[in-house]
């Protein structure tokens, strides 16, 4: 009897120990489980730190203005056909405000996505080669610009197809387009024709070779290709202002790296601080030989004004050589009444002793 009692108590003992080592492993697996979420989680939350860290100021700018209209527009619900850049509205009805707006809005979050993805790696490498102040200078007007030409084709296509060609389908009064893809268009176009890249091959796909300074043509192809219903207008407006700022920026000029330098000096307390905080690239900081390199054509190209410079010198030596000759021509005319009054002179005195002698 005592013998099966004390089975029947080491069997009981034996089952609690079991029940005990259960809930025991539940809980380290439990808390082994929470532990890799937790690892999980602060991996992610490193990786985007890191992806964060990475980002220029420049880029963590607009990605914010972006990110809060977005954001906006999801709660407020605003129409976008009242935003967008149009020709109708723009002209007749005096809306310039949509110059400015259609770059800044979205049709929803995949648009919104994809061009802050593109803008996340090629913002980043303008920046890095010709400093944060001047890249924000160009975003600034490529804002404007981009919409003038995006004007300026729809006329020439209504030209063209309505006018010459005799087309009536076509309706480009009416024709709008949001989205920040022109100013990246713009930004890749700037990039792909620094010299130290634009006769390099690119294999695009990994197996179709083609010249960096054609890429951004051929991406608007592709854009196109994948969805036909996005501004082709709105993305040649980009390439078209991006090789205005490479090649021919005369009349809507940028600060050269002396003027930007003087102004990063000037205020030297604020600009370390967007470094330390934002990323801030100063104009002093690029000493990498092919950003240097990017930056010195850049600042040659068409921030010394060289085309304006000569005007300017024209006109001047011009107007130099008028009041030279002007001054010349008072001179002799001042030599001449001498003349004329000496000659009258000794005519005179000819006179006198003529009537003397006689």
């Amino acid at each position: 009897m005592n013998n099966e009692i004390q089975i029947n108590n080491n069997a009981n003992l034996n089952i609690n120990n079991i029940e005990q080592n259960n809930i025991e492993n539940n809980a380290n697996s439990s808390n082994n489980n929470q532990n890799s979420n937790h690892r999980n989680e602060e991996n992610s939350s490193s990786i985007l730190r890191t992806m964060y860290n990475n980002q220029t100021f420049i880029f963590k700018l607009f990605f914010a203005m972006n990110s809060i209209i977005f954001i906006a527009n999801i709660f407020v619900k605003f129409n976008l056909m009242n935003l967008s850049i149009c020709e109708w509205p723009i002209l007749y009805l005096k809306q310039y405000y949509r110059l400015l707006t259609h770059h800044f809005f979205h049709l929803n979050f995949i648009h919104f996505f994809f061009n802050m993805l593109v803008f996340y790696f090629i913002g980043r490498t303008l920046e890095k080669k010709i400093g944060s102040m001047l890249f924000f200078i160009i975003i600034v007007k490529s804002i404007f610009l981009i919409s003038i030409i995006y004007l300026a084709i729809i006329d020439l296509l209504k030209y063209i197809l309505i006018t010459n060609l005799k087309f009536k389908d076509y309706n480009y009064d009416f024709y709008s387009a949001v989205g920040f893809s022109g100013i990246l268009f713009s930004i890749y176009e700037i990039i792909c024709l620094f010299s130290s890249r634009a006769e390099i091959y690119r294999n695009v796909f990994s197996f179709l070779p083609i010249k960096s300074k054609n890429l951004p043509i051929f991406y608007l192809f592709c854009s196109q290709l994948i969805n036909p219903n996005s501004s082709y207008i709105g993305h040649l407006s980009g390439i078209i202002n991006g090789w205005i700022f490479k090649k021919i920026l005369v009349f809507i000029t940028l600060p050269n790296k002396s003027n930007i330098s003087s102004f990063e000096k000037k205020y030297e307390s604020y600009i370390n601080w967007l470094e330390i905080k934002f990323n801030y690239i100063k104009i002093s900081s690029i000493i990498q030989e092919e950003d240097f390199r990017d930056l010195q054509e850049f600042d040659r190209k068409f921030c010394d004004l060289y085309i304006l410079k000569k005007i300017s010198l024209f006109i001047k030596t011009n107007r130099e050589v008028k009041e030279t000759n002007k001054k010349v021509f008072l001179v002799d005319g001042i030599e001449l009444n001498k003349v004329a009054k000496i000659s009258q002179n000794n005519q005179i005195e000819n006179v006198h002793r003529l009537d003397e002698e006689v």
